[in-house]
């Protein structure tokens, strides 16, 4: 009786430990531990800061060093690109828990035929390419549905340039922002998925702080 008494002493204490372990590691606006990365594009650098952690459930991809906008068949017939950034934070109590919610954040690469010139250039951009992608999933089969249009373009400034907060009919906005005359960077973060009220607030403030990291500067 005492050996089961004292097997689930220790149950209840690694349990109550892996959720103090798993809540102390959820992303909030606390910036002590996370990650700066430096990433060359061409003769740019887009630097951010993000939480640590991989989530092998979404299969996050590593971080590149540098990539080469020249190199063939980097972009598809859409105009998209490679990307700079995936990662996936789950909000749960502990590792068996049900997830609640996942914070995600993602910065890729999308092509412009025309020059972008200004920022009208660049909405035109954006629009053009949101209708090849559509077309592109109702040739393959991946998508029946209507189209998933621009709705609403808000002048913002991201990574320190000029860009837009851009809103779609039926997905989440997400920010544009020119990075040369051919190329501009498409940027994700959301916490929208996250419930609990208090993993939420955390959630939305580490989205902010991973946002208002990101820098786009000349190659020096």
């Amino acid at each position: 009786m005492m050996r089961d008494g004292s097997a689930m002493l220790t149950a209840l204490a690694l349990t109550a430990y892996a959720t103090i372990s798993v809540a102390a590691s959820l992303p909030s606006g606390e910036k002590k531990d996370w990650l700066v990365y430096r990433v060359e594009v061409d003769d740019q650098i887009v630097k951010f800061t993000i939480p640590p952690g991989v989530n092998e459930e979404f299969l996050d991809p590593p971080v590149p060093q540098r990539i080469d906008l020249q190199q063939p068949g980097i972009f598809d017939p859409t105009g998209r690109g490679p990307r700079i950034l995936s990662r996936h934070w789950d909000y749960r109590s502990n590792a068996v828990a049900l997830v609640d919610g996942t914070l995600k954040a993602a910065i890729w690469i999308e092509r412009s035929e025309k020059s972008l010139i200004d920022l009208d250039a660049l909405q035109a951009a954006v629009s053009e390419n949101q209708e090849l992608s559509h077309a592109k999933d109702v040739m393959s089969g991946e998508y029946a549905g209507p189209p998933n249009p621009t709705t609403k373009f808000e002048a913002r400034s991201v990574g320190g340039r000029q860009g837009f907060y851009v809103h779609y009919r039926t997905s989440l906005p997400d920010y544009v922002v020119t990075i040369d005359s051919h190329h501009y960077l498409v940027i994700y973060v959301s916490a929208s998925s996250i419930s609990q009220p208090d993993w939420r607030e955390d959630a939305q403030a580490a989205a902010d702080a991973i946002l208002q990291s990101i820098r786009i500067e000349p190659r020096q």
